[in-house]
Formats: C-alpha cells, sequence, structure tokens
C-alpha cells in the first residue's frame, strides 16, 4: 500500500510454487524458478512490478530470474529484482561513498549527532501523525 502511494513498483504477491526447497536439488529448484519466472513475466520488470525474496529465496533465486527476464527482453535489466547477489547488483567501488560518509558523519561531534537524531525522530513522528490524520479523515 505504501509503495502504491508514491507509484514504486513494489510490493504485492506474485503467486508461489508449492514445493520443499530444502529437499530439492539446486539443478531443480534452478529448474522450477526459471520456469515460474517466464510465467511471471508479463506482470513484472523494472516498470511494472519487482520480485523480492521471500521465505526460502536467496540472492541465487533472484539471479536466476533476473537472468530469466534478460534472456527473454534480450538485455540485462538489473532493476527487474531486489536481494540479488552483491557482485551482480553492486558496482566494485559502489559502497566506497557509504563507508566514506559513516566515518565523517562518526567523526562528527556527538552532541551533533544526537541533535541531528532527535530531529530525524521529531520528523518522523510528524509525518506518522499526518498519515494517521489522512487515514482518519478519508
Amino acid at each position: 500500500m505504501k509503495t502504491a502511494a508514491v507509484n514504486v513498483p513494489f510490493g504485492g504477491a506474485k503467486g508461489g510454487v508449492v514445493c520443499d526447497p530444502k529437499r530439492m536439488s539446486k539443478s531443480e529448484l534452478e529448474r522450477m524458478t526459471r520456469r515460474y519466472a517466464s510465467e511471471i513475466l508479463p506482470i513484472i520488470g523494472p516498470s511494472m512490478d519487482i520480485p523480492a525474496p521471500d521465505v526460502y529465496t536467496d540472492a541465487q533465486t533472484m539471479a536466476w530470474i533476473m537472468d530469466t527476464y534478460a534472456m527473454t527482453i534480450g538485455h540485462s535489466a538489473h532493476g527487474v529484482v531486489t536481494g540479488k547477489p552483491l557482485s551482480i547488483a553492486v558496482p566494485k567501488d559502489a559502497a566506497k561513498p557509504q563507508l566514506v560518509g559513516c566515518s565523517t558523519w562518526s567523526k562528527k561531534p556527538a552532541n551533533s549527532r544526537k541533535s541531528h537524531c532527535a530531529e530525524r525522530r521529531s520528523r518522523f513522528r510528524d509525518s506518522a501523525m499526518r498519515a494517521r490524520l489522512r487515514r482518519a479523515i478519508c
């Protein structure tokens, strides 16, 4: 519901397969996942609906779905799923700016960090209150 309100294509069920993945071989899991992906291709895509990992699905499962999608459309599409392996999803140096930002933040004086966090909590509470009021009015 929240992602639909801001027109972001995440969330929602895409069906499922009744099986016991703990008893299946890796080859069986791959064949089943790729077949499932081929069946849901019309309803998934970077601008339509983006599958995310669920119970007993891992980064490898999401990579198989992404690969099946890419083979069908004829080019790579990294935005078709979330939860794919970092080796596929993140370029080599992508985490570096986050680490620099984190170290810069941690070097700030503690009192400055506390006030920043308090301000963010206050903004979050205010936005949560507005959301509750909107629901009550509608």
